[in-house]
């Protein structure tokens, strides 16, 4: 059977491929934000599953509430301890955030944010509260505050078969697992896999899970994307795009064409340059000869001229002789 995936990074694809033999299972999902768009927990919602969302965003919460009767919806935030804080409620979904450094970094930003009051429950008061024996994930992603969350764990009692723990700064590929991974290792969970944006973490008696999780999404896994996933293209969008790309293509053909047609006009310009050219060098060539021809024909009657003046000069000579001779 095809699974269908809704979550961002294709977690929900590692998740079902490690936990597909399980029949309604039970999940918490702490920062569920939207439940279908990019959600982890969707597909296996629609599979019979059932669990706790956890989402302090008052749009997100309602959506969840409409989405997922069988869930439990909290409309809260998890910490270290009980309590109440402040949620920057961010204006893009997903950014919202109860650490006040990320929020002033998005603020410097240029990004707006609202600021309110929110309740601060424990992960191990809501574990206590509604999980059953078995919690078979627990995915955690509250944009910088991972650390506060699994401070509020009880990870002796209560034990989550798979962690994934968003494992990067907010809206960043940097990795800050450092922050808070010792809380889980520490607990007996053993590190199975790094999607690029999360951690996935399997409890150590359950550690014959980590080879179905250690690879990632493939062919073998027979997933398809759901319409509207940031990775498909809505088929509208794509019919648009396919006929911008065909005008596209036709303008740069019309362009091709004149540039083409251009190309031919220099190329005639050049064959009648080239040909006004080897004309003007068959002229020169043929006035450099005259010119050699009219130097020899000078020569010539130069040399003539100095014949014949030697020539009329000589009885000249004899006659001065003579008269030179009698005058004596």
């Amino acid at each position: 059977m095809t699974f269908l995936s809704f979550a961002q990074n294709f977690e929900d694809i590692v998740l079902w491929r490690a936990l597909s033999d399980v029949e309604q299972g039970f999940y918490i999902d702490v920062g569920a934000n939207e439940p279908i768009e990019d959600s982890v927990t969707k597909a296996f919602y629609e599979r019979g599953w059932h669990g706790v969302n956890v989402e302090p965003v008052t749009e997100h919460f309602d959506a969840l509430v409409q989405d997922r009767p069988r869930d439990i919806n909290l409309a809260c935030a998890l910490g270290e301890r009980p309590g109440r804080l402040t949620l920057y409620e961010i204006d893009a979904r997903g950014l919202s955030t109860n650490a006040p450094e990320i929020a002033n970094r998005y603020r410097e930003s240029g990004r707006v944010y609202g600021e309110r009051e929110v309740e601060v429950r424990t992960l191990a008061d809501v574990c206590e509260a509604y999980a059953p024996r078995d919690i078979h994930f627990l995915k955690i992603d509250v944009e910088g505050f991972e650390r506060n969350v699994l401070l509020g764990a009880d990870f002796k009692r209560f034990r989550p078969w798979i962690l994934v723990i968003e494992s990067t700064e907010p809206n960043s590929p940097v990795d800050n697992s450092a922050e808070w991974e010792s809380i889980v290792t520490d607990a007996g969970y053993e590190y199975a896999y790094f999607d690029g944006l999360n951690r996935f973490y399997v409890a150590a008696e359950h550690r014959d899970l980590k080879p179905r999780i250690a690879l990632a999404p493939n062919v073998f896994d027979r997933a398809k994307l759901r319409r509207g996933h940031c990775f498909v293209l809505d088929p509208e969008v794509s019919a648009d795009a396919h006929r911008a790309l065909q005008d596209t293509l036709a303008e740069r053909e019309r362009a091709l064409a004149a540039l083409q047609d251009e190309l031919a006009s220099l190329r005639d310009e050049l064959t009648a340059m080239r040909a006004e050219l080897s004309e003007a060098h068959l002229t020169a060539a043929h006035a450099d000869a005259q010119a050699m021809d009219l130097k020899r024909q000078l020569a010539t009657l130069q040399a003539d001229h100095a014949r014949q003046s030697e020539r009329l000069a000589q009885p000249l000579v004899r006659l001065a002789l003579r008269m030179h001779g009698a005058s004596r």
